[in-house]
């Protein structure tokens, strides 16, 4: 499975990640990181890119949400994506950029609706990460030429890079921009002590909570190498989006 591609019904490319263990969290990172501890997963499908503001404006238009704001918050200067009368589109030449300002509660309907499910937190680390565990994506040492960060952000005033900008920066499962470009939400709530209670075997989270998993490095991130690692973990209010988180989609391998 690990090579294996595939294109999704809406029309993006996922990779393949085969079953399998690795040691998930961090002994020398933040609090929220330890206890290092051993996951076993199921094979599982990730989207290969993050989602796009094409993409989801795709999405909205299929759609057509009553309260748009509820899944995207576009108004915001960040958001790549507006409606002209009942049309979204993307603003010029943000097409290829991933989806920015969109809530937890837009990311989770834009699975549902395609038969996908947000990554688990554990799923993410383990694309990103796989059984070697490097700090990064693409291996121990920092590169800032590897993903958009703080020191490298995209072309003229956009922030973010389109999408699958920097293959030198791919995770072991051929998965790119896990260490920046935007954080991405997860299927978890977000737990500080939750390493210390996870099960070994498909850690599904807690069972409740006040803010969501988002994982991943981004534009945003000042300090680049320390939030850009694949053992960073972060959180965020479901209902709100912001200017620096998108999300990629998962599903089970069947």
């Amino acid at each position: 499975m690990l090579g294996d591609e595939m294109t999704g019904p809406d029309g993006q490319m996922l990779v393949g990640v085969p079953a399998g263990s690795f040691m998930m969290g961090s002994g020398v990172g933040w609090p929220d990181e330890r206890p290092a501890h051993q996951v076993t997963l199921d094979g599982f499908w990730i989207g290969k890119y993050e989602v796009t503001n094409d993409a989801y404006a795709t999405f909205l238009n299929d759609t057509q949400p009553a309260d748009v704001s509820a899944w995207l918050d576009i108004a915001s200067d960040y958001c790549g994506i507006e409606c002209v009368g009942d049309v979204y589109r993307p603003i010029t030449q943000m097409g290829d950029h991933p989806v920015l300002a969109v809530t937890w509660y837009g990311a989770a309907a834009y699975c549902d609706y395609y038969g996908y499910t947000l990554p688990t937190e554990a799923q993410w680390e383990y694309a990103a990460r796989g059984p070697a565990v490097p700090t990064y994506p693409w291996g121990n040492e920092w590169d800032a030429q590897k993903c958009c960060n703080w020191d490298n952000w995209g072309p003229g005033a956009d922030r973010t890079f389109p999408a699958g900008s920097f293959p030198a920066g791919e995770s072991w499962c051929g998965a790119l921009d896990m260490a920046g470009n935007v954080c991405e939400w997860c299927a978890d709530w977000y737990s500080q002590t939750y390493y210390q209670v996870s099960p070994e075997v498909n850690p599904p989270g807690p069972e409740s909570g006040t803010i969501r998993v988002c994982r991943g490095g981004s534009w945003y991130m000042p300090q680049g190498p320390d939030y850009c690692r694949t053992a960073n973990r972060g959180g965020g209010t479901p209902q709100y989006g912001n200017d620096h988180t998108g999300f990629r989609v998962a599903r089970s391998h069947e």
